[in-house]
């Protein structure tokens, strides 16, 4: 079961970078702007997705001991 935790952390990453990729390849005249909410974003869906991807663990660890 821990693939699955794995696999989300993994696609949230690819989702978080992909976001990042598409917010440098926007026009923004501020690029200094543009990088500091590109960084807090990134930083706010990692920590979602790693507490996402354990509270998937924990549920999944549950339903095997059943």
């Amino acid at each position: 079961m821990k693939i699955v935790a794995i696999t989300c952390m993994v696609s949230s990453l690819c989702l978080t970078l992909l976001f990042c990729y598409v917010l440098v390849r926007t026009p923004i005249p501020m690029v200094d702007i543009k990088i500091i909410i590109a960084g807090v974003l990134a930083a706010v869906i990692l920590i979602f997705s790693i507490i996402g991807a354990g509270i998937i663990a924990a549920i999944l660890s549950q339903k095997e001991e059943l």
